[in-house]
């Protein structure tokens, strides 16, 4: 991708706040309902836990949602999923209804996801009686960032049995500060007569919180309206950061909807999870638990813990530099606790300490930092590896295939094949000899034996075999009377472009006959232009940063992926980017947008940064 760069935005204040990260998997549910009668409808809503800006690698800008129902049961055309009022409105949007039996919806967007709430709506009408799940798979982005797609049900008519196991959910929000509330709906999917030995006639919920961000008492849990209007409960509340809520009656519950609500209260700035155990009288039916999460914004917030380690491995003894990199909250951060080796002790209260790791293993480590009242942790695990400094070999070895890119006019690029250490411990005496099989889209690239250069590489004196022949495949072996030690490039591959597109380097690699054993990791070559046609959208992305406490400014690119000369009417020759901003938190001037080096470098170019926030 050819860069376009914007040098944006100078400092007015920045805090990282632990809640603006992405909290993945992202939950996304399809509702459940009751039609009944065959010709009737049901609208089931499409929903998703909280997308945050730092989803993704740039944002959540797509989504693919798989469904699979019984089309004997149900039917669903295009103009029955509705966008109106959803995260998602304003999308470009497309809609496979054409399968029966299967409904596919796509979106995507130039604006990032950001939010929790409702997706799309979807229209039901019943053709048969009989129930059928609604089997959804469901992605953000290619996958990244990770989902869990919970899947819903319909039933048509008066049919027997229990649709087991029950979904129950709990709601989330946010608290727009300290003091304020929000009110979470704890709901069921559909609980028939024929759930449970004889009827459902009794429940408990407890849910779990963080008491330092919400409390709760007996009297913010609410049960008017709800199914279990009426029927006996008790509440308790007494224990901060546990609330339980039990609820039995002589009636069974029939139906689907609200339980009951509860009014949580900001405490602090934090976010926590609604985490949700609930069954039904003992177990009989089975309820599927469904988390909820409330953010609170403002208040105290905690500091946020972060450190890193100037080696990661080496023999003992190893030395090691910790560098803390702990970012503040509301309050400056007034101490440092480090456990070097996870076993529960203090190993330093340093802010930047030095260990000596003497004994081999692989260490986890810990830090917890403070502002006198709030802490946080953060534990990376198998964080620093000592060996014994007497070798041995590091298996199963990486080897990688480089990738690269022929840009539209240019005819070859080269990239080189690596290897992770090899020591002369590995292999039965040391390794004398390799093979790599690298398969190819010859509509792609190609290459001849000439084109394989061992010059500086590991292996440069190596007796060497080349077979080319083959379009689609290039072999190469290697073999010698003196071990392989070391690590970097084998050797370099020069590829030539014969069509526009993208090939992988399917790499299959091995040392000696497999000993030591080794990782293949595959490469790309992408040839641009030459295939004609624009590809359309064109991605345009906004560039992301840290403005570190004691620092003032940081430079962000706007970028854009390929324009050809097909683009457009007769090409692209104009643009306008328009980008919203909290004025509160950053500001920009005219005289910080910079076209040096960028694609319109020399164009004609007006910047309007008068109105804070845009």
């Amino acid at each position: 991708m050819k860069r376009l760069f914007f040098s944006l935005f100078t400092l007015l204040f920045v805090t990282s706040m632990g809640y603006a990260q992405c909290d993945e998997p992202i939950e996304v549910t399809i509702g459940s309902g009751v039609i009944m009668n065959v010709g009737e409808t049901l609208t089931t809503p499409v929903t998703t836990g909280p997308v945050s800006e730092d989803c993704g690698e740039d944002g959540v800008f797509a989504f693919e949602a798989e469904i699979a129902y019984d089309n004997a049961i149900l039917s669903v055309a295009r103009g029955d999923v509705d966008f109106d009022g959803g995260l998602v409105d304003g999308w470009f949007t497309e809609i496979n209804a054409d399968n029966a039996g299967m409904l596919v919806v796509n979106g995507f967007s130039t604006q990032p996801l950001v939010g929790e709430g409702l997706l799309f709506n979807i229209t039901w009408t019943a053709v048969g009686e009989g129930t059928t799940a609604l089997d959804m798979s469901f992605t953000y982005n290619e996958g990244d960032p990770t989902s869990i797609a919970i899947d819903g049900s319909v039933q048509v008519g008066e049919v027997g049995g229990c649709d087991e196991p029950i979904d129950v959910a709990i709601s989330g929000g946010t608290i727009s500060e300290p003091g304020q509330t929000f009110m979470s709906e704890v709901t069921t999917a559909y609980v028939s007569e024929d759930c449970g030995e004889d009827g459902v006639f009794a429940f408990e919920a407890e849910i779990a919180y963080d008491a330092d961000i919400l409390s709760v008492t007996r009297d913010d849990v609410d049960f008017d309206d709800g199914l279990v209007d009426g029927w006996f409960t008790e509440i308790n509340a007494d224990n901060a950061g546990m609330l339980v809520v039990n609820g039995f009656s002589t009636q069974p519950l029939v139906g689907e909807g609200l339980l009951f609500t509860i009014n949580w209260t900001g405490e602090s700035g934090g976010t926590t999870a609604l985490d949700l155990t609930f069954t039904y009288n003992e177990g009989d039916p089975e309820a599927n638990a469904i988390d909820g999460e409330i953010t609170v914004i403002g208040g105290d917030t905690p500091p946020s813990a972060d450190f890193e380690a100037d080696v990661l491995s080496g023999n003992a003894p190893l030395q090691v530099a910790f560098t803390d990199l702990s970012v503040p909250g509301s309050n400056p951060i007034t101490s440092w606790e480090w456990d070097f080796d996870n076993d529960g002790t203090i190993d330093s209260e340093m802010q930047n300490p030095t260990y000596t790791y003497d004994v081999s293993g692989v260490y986890t480590v810990s830090l917890t930092v403070s502002d006198g009242t709030l802490e946080d942790t953060e534990t990376k695990v198998d964080y620093i590896t000592v060996t014994d400094g007497g070798g041995g070999c590091d298996e199963p070895i990486e080897v990688t295939a480089g990738s690269g890119i022929i840009p539209e006019g240019e005819t070859t690029v080269t990239v080189p094949l690596t290897t992770g250490y090899v020591s002369e411990e590995c292999g039965e005496d040391g390794v004398f000899a390799f093979e790599a099989e690298i398969a190819y889209d010859a509509a792609v690239i190609s290459i001849t034996a000439d084109d394989i250069s061992f010059d500086g590489g590991l292996v440069d004196g190596w007796f060497t075999e080349i077979n080319a022949a083959d379009p689609g495949m290039l072999v190469v072996n290697g073999f010698n009377t003196q071990p392989l030690v070391g690590e970097g490039t084998l050797f370099n591959m020069t590829w030539t472009a014969v069509g526009a597109g993208t090939s992988t380097l399917d790499l299959t690699f091995q040392y000696n006959e497999g000993d030591p054993t080794s990782i293949a990791i595959d490469g790309s070559i992408e040839v641009q232009g030459g295939g004609g046609g624009c590809d359309e959208p064109i991605e345009v992305t906004a560039g992301s940063g840290i403005i570190p406490e004691g620092e003032t400014t940081v430079t962000v690119p706007l970028t854009t992926g390929y324009v050809s000369e097909e683009c457009g009417e007769d090409g692209v020759f104009a643009f306008e980017a328009e980008i919203a901003y909290d004025a509160a938190v950053i500001s920009i001037t005219a005289d910080d947008i910079s076209f040096d080096g960028g694609l319109v470098d020399g164009w004609f170019t007006e910047i309007n940064a008068a109105d804070p926030g845009m």
